[in-house]
């Protein structure tokens, strides 16, 4: 379909299934930011697919949907396009995932459920050897093809108390999303428990869906979802080793090419992750494991990750508040934040270690992170613990690694550790990057028994990298760099890497009056100018100015 640009004098109402205007305003936003270099290329055909995708939906040759026992009779027919018209109760149904594992099948339909709920959902997943796996309302969405006939389109409904349990590729709305698109979907009240059906590990475990996996030739497109209220447990009574790529949100986020899936508007709030006796790598607040992402606009607030290891052998592995691990190549992630409490307590005995835990992010190689912020707090008891920091725990580069107008607030407290090696207010560990207007100002502490080897109030250990207009609250630690070049840096201005404040209100007006740019663009009949990256705070820090559709 053509797209014609429309003037600011035309008046516009555009939506979809009663949400007028969030979807042009979506566009809006696609518009504004093709404006930078990155985004000129796809804008055109990508706002397109938006349309087709959403604007033009109708219900001739839908089928309607008004059961428990219809909804589940969308396995009948995979390829089928479905309407909700009505709430469903499904209280009392053990429920098959549409597009199970067993057998195989994919969900390449579309079901628009036209603002209705689905209440009281429970499954593990279906019977049989494969019990435990590809769990949630679907089993898998869209197919692995080069036909975007067959991408599953699914959106606008809520799910209401929802109790899952397995072993591998949870979620409440799908187990396994193959390019897919999904808009508007609201999920409140969700309970995931592991189970011994994927022993020794409970992977790829996220409030709305556990593992996606996008095509080399088609995006997945994740818009206007949110997940409210869940808890995850992973319990002694199940013989789990390691959780991995467990989340709020997606547990695992995999992109066979560049930049093919785009997670916008989306969020977590009021998230608990509990062990009992098992290590774990890439749990987070909001994505566990992200290859090559566009993430937007996107939050997990009022996390609580709390995880415990008993067995010695066992250890923690790239823990994040928003993100557990980010190897973003093409992508970026923006405009996110996490809010929160990251708990890790390991043995008594020294063993039980943490290594690379971050309040916004526990590990990342390339590509870009801009505008956002951590207000997480950490808490390390016992074990030994390496790269810990308030915004990341890990960050170098392979080939280009950025991370600009970033912040951190959240305490970093280690009590009882052995050993602690490169723990920082901001990073834990930063090589051969470029860290641009950035701060930080979380206390860090030093609780009884850490024995420390490099700790810094703005970064742990330092390789070869540039630091830009960066600063840190002299009073969280006596010193900015734990560790450059085997010796610690007192001062960040004793470098021209930034500045060294102790006063709230100094940290704007000596140092982040950045804007995106001064040059405005145009609209036909108007002239807008981008807007500040910060925002001015009279009595307290310098906080990022969100532009939010």
């Amino acid at each position: 379909m053509a797209l014609a640009i429309p003037t600011m004098a035309e008046d516009m109402v555009i939506g979809c299934d009663g949400n007028a205007g969030n979807y042009f305003a979506g566009w809006m936003d696609e518009f504004r930011l093709s404006w930078t270099a990155r985004w000129t290329a796809t804008f055109t055909a990508r706002t397109e697919e938006y349309f087709d995708l959403c604007l033009y939906d109708t219900d001739v040759d839908k089928v309607h949907i008004k059961t428990a026992t219809q909804l589940q009779a969308m396995n009948d027919d995979l390829d089928g396009d479905y309407v909700l018209d009505n709430d469903i109760d499904l209280v009392g149904v053990d429920w098959q995932p549409i597009a199970p594992l067993t057998p195989l099948a994919y969900f390449t339909g579309t079901f628009n459920g036209r603002g209705y709920t689905i209440r009281n959902l429970t499954s593990d997943g279906g019977t049989g050897a494969y019990k435990g796996l590809y769990v949630g309302l679907f089993g898998f969405i869209g197919d692995d093809t080069t036909d975007k006939d067959d991408r599953a389109v699914i959106k606008n409904f809520n799910l209401d108390n929802v109790a899952l349990s397995g072993g591998y590729a949870i979620g409440a709305v799908a187990g396994f999303i193959l390019s897919a698109f999904l808009y508007d979907i609201h999920v409140t009240t969700v309970t995931i428990d592991s189970t011994d059906d994927w022993t020794p590990d409970f992977e790829s475990v996220g409030g709305l869906a556990g593992d996606c996996f996008t095509s080399d030739t088609i995006d997945s497109i994740i818009r206007h979802c949110d997940v409210t209220d869940v808890t995850i447990n992973c319990s002694t009574e199940a013989t789990i080793d390691d959780v991995a790529d467990v989340t709020g949100f997606m547990g695992d986020a995999y992109d066979a090419a560049a930049g093919r899936y785009r997670i916008e508007y989306c969020f977590v709030k009021n998230l608990t992750i509990t062990t009992d006796d098992a290590g774990g790598t890439n749990v987070a607040g909001f994505i566990g494991h992200g290859d090559d992402p566009f993430i937007r606009n996107c939050y997990a607030e009022n996390i609580d990750i709390d995880l415990t290891i008993l067995t010695v052998a066992k250890s923690f592995v790239i823990i994040g508040g928003f993100i557990g691990h980010g190897a973003i190549d093409y992508g970026d992630i923006s405009k996110c934040y996490a809010t929160g409490q990251i708990t890790l307590t390991g043995v008594a005995s020294g063993s039980g270690d943490t290594d690379t835990v971050g309040g916004f992010v526990g590990e990342s190689y390339i590509g870009t992170i801009q505008d956002c912020y951590s207000t997480v707090d950490i808490d390390i008891v016992n074990g030994d613990s390496e790269n810990v920091g308030g915004f990341s725990g890990y960050a170098a580069k392979t080939t280009s690694l950025t991370i600009q107008n970033c912040y951190s607030t959240g305490a970093v407290t280690l009590t009882a550790c052995t050993e602690a090696n490169g723990v920082g207010g901001f990073s834990g560990y930063a090589k051969a990057l470029s860290v641009l207007n950035c701060y930080s100002v979380g206390a860090m502490t030093r609780g009884s028994g850490a024995t420390l080897t490099y700790m810094g109030g703005f970064i742990g250990i330092l390789g070869t990298s540039t630091l830009t207009n960066c600063s840190w609250a002299t009073s969280s630690y006596s010193a900015a760099i734990g560790n450059r070049s085997g010796a610690t840096v007192a001062m960040l201005a004793t470098d021209a890497y930034g500045t060294d404040e102790d006063d709230a209100t100094d940290f704007y007006s000596k140092l982040h009056a950045v804007y995106v740019g001064a040059t405005p663009w145009n609209f036909t009949n108007a002239t807008w100018y981008l807007p500040a990256v910060w925002l001015e705070a009279t009595a307290s820090y310098p906080t990022l100015n969100y532009w939010w559709p």
